[in-house]
């Protein structure tokens, strides 16, 4: 039989909450042609406002972590060194939870004088 291109799959979109690293998780699978052929595996941003920094590129399962809020694209690819299959992401990383901004309170004692 003909080579075949390898399958893979990312899963579902995920979200984050900074500073919690994506968790990114990938399947990846080939026919093993052409014969003594190895199934290689990367992850790689396409878009974002900021950095998507993946901790081993090269890994099916791994993380990353996001300079800043906002949308990625992260895409999966494998290739068994003739043909190429690729999923893709996206990771929505919201910002950190932060104290609530409060207006400020003013306390008057006693007279005083503008």
């Amino acid at each position: 039989p003909p080579n075949a291109p390898p399958t893979v799959d990312v899963g579902a979109d995920v979200t984050v909450t900074l500073p919690a690293p994506v968790v990114l998780s990938a399947t990846a699978a080939d026919d093993g042609r052409p014969d003594g052929s190895t199934l290689v595996t990367s992850w790689e941003q396409r878009s974002g406002p900021g950095t998507l920094i993946v901790d081993n590129a090269a890994a099916r399962q791994t993380q990353a972590h996001a300079s800043t809020p906002g949308t990625y694209v992260v895409r999966f690819t494998a290739s068994d060194g003739s043909l190429t299959a690729s999923d893709d992401l996206t990771v929505v990383v919201l910002p950190a939870a932060g104290p609530t901004n409060l207006a400020p309170t003013v306390v008057l004692t006693g007279r005083s004088s503008i």
